[in-house]
Parts: C-alpha cells; sequence; structure tokens
C-alpha cells in the first residue's frame, strides 16, 4: 500500500507525436544500442489488436510513449500510425539494437500483422519470469515490478476500468494514459537486468538463450 506509484516518484515520461520529434527518438534509440519498448494494443488478442501506441525507455524512470490510436478527444493528439511505423520500423526490425520487453511474442504478432519485423530480441521478462518460477499463477508486469523493484505499477483496469464498464485503451485520452504507458516501457528496462542476473545465478542463461528466446518468432 505504501509503494512509490507514478504519483510520487519523479520521472520523465514524454509525448513524441510528431514526425521530427520521432526521428529525434529514433536516432537515441539507435545510438543506444539497446532499449525496452511495449507495444500498446485496444483488446488482448495479438491477431485482432490494432496498435494503439508505441512506448520506449532508454534508462530508468524515463519513457518516450508514441500515440498512434487515441480516439478519445484530448489535449494530445495521435499521429498516424503508417507514418510513425515507417519512421521508428527501421530501429525495430535492426538485428544490432538489442530490444527488451514484456511478451516478445505478442508485440512481434501485432507488429508483424501491420508490415514490421521485430529483430534483434533481448530479455523478455515475462519468459525469464516464467524460468525462474514456472508455478506461479501468472506473470504479470504489475507483479515483477512490486517484487523487483518495490514499486506499484497501474494496471490497465485502472486506466480502462474493469467488467461491463471497461473500455477499449483507444478510448482514452493521450494524455490519461501517458504513465501507464510509460511504465510499460520504463519498468522492463529495469527490471530486465535483475531478471537477466537471476537467470545466470541459477544457471538458466543458456536455456533462455538457446532454447526460449528463439522460439519467440
Amino acid at each position: 500500500e505504501f509503494a512509490p506509484t507514478a504519483a510520487s516518484v519523479t520521472k520523465t515520461y514524454r509525448v513524441v507525436n510528431t514526425a521530427d520529434e520521432l526521428r529525434a527518438l529514433a536516432a537515441r534509440l539507435k545510438a543506444a544500442g539497446q532499449f525496452a519498448f511495449r507495444v500498446l494494443v485496444d483488446r488482448p488478442s495479438a491477431m485482432q489488436a490494432s496498435i494503439v501506441g508505441l512506448a520506449f525507455s532508454t534508462a530508468p524512470r524515463e519513457a518516450d510513449y508514441v500515440p498512434v490510436g487515441h480516439r478519445a478527444l484530448g489535449a494530445v493528439a495521435s499521429m498516424p500510425l503508417n507514418e510513425a511505423l515507417g519512421i521508428v520500423g527501421p530501429v525495430l526490425a535492426d538485428p544490432a539494437v538489442v530490444k527488451s520487453g514484456h511478451d516478445l511474442k505478442f508485440d512481434t504478432i501485432v507488429l508483424g500483422r501491420h508490415g514490421i519485423t521485430l529483430d534483434g530480441l533481448g530479455l523478455d521478462t515475462m519468459l525469464a519470469s516464467y524460468l525462474l518460477d514456472a508455478n506461479r499463477s501468472a506473470h504479470r508486469l504489475e507483479d515483477l515490478a512490486l517484487e523487483h523493484t518495490s514499486y506499484k505499477a497501474i494496471s490497465e483496469e485502472e486506466i480502462c476500468g474493469r467488467g461491463v464498464k471497461a473500455m477499449s485503451l483507444a478510448d482514452v485520452p493521450v494524455e490519461a494514459a501517458v504513465d501507464y504507458a510509460g511504465e510499460r516501457a520504463d519498468l522492463v528496462g529495469q527490471i530486465a537486468p535483475l531478471l537477466g542476473e537471476q537467470l545466470e545465478r541459477e544457471q538458466l542463461g543458456d536455456v533462455y538463450r538457446t532454447l526460449e528466446l528463439p522460439l519467440v518468432p
């Protein structure tokens, strides 16, 4: 109950919604050589989902959110999806730039359906969590954040509602989704090295690299 949250920590989560800003972000991601990211969508099925936004992080407590599919009117606008993918797609497809994520298989499928090949896969925090503890009932990013960083992440239900009142992320204004979206990338960036070290300590690093990771695509 007393864990830090997005409302109580110092952070920098930026909205990137112009071509010039996104080109600058793509250059930063490529120069960094690695980043954490998440594809945010409007529904849970990877084979049916449309992209609502893309979140990227290269440092703790920092993230950039590229809104591309928010239908809700608000103070901040989305940019066209095709334009955004045209700019950031080459970085996502670059095998020399390492990407960490939470459920990279989901991101791979969604991006692939939109014409983007995701390459340079690094640490998948969901997959690593499964390898380290296959018996736990779920491997949610929120649970991993609390467990490994003592931080209480925003849940999708807090943003979109629950039950019959639940709405799609696409119906949430951009400004109301920024912290949630930023956390999806920022927390992966913080947790990935911790889980990577744990995999090595438990002699599961080779299993992850040679068996699990190649199966993601």
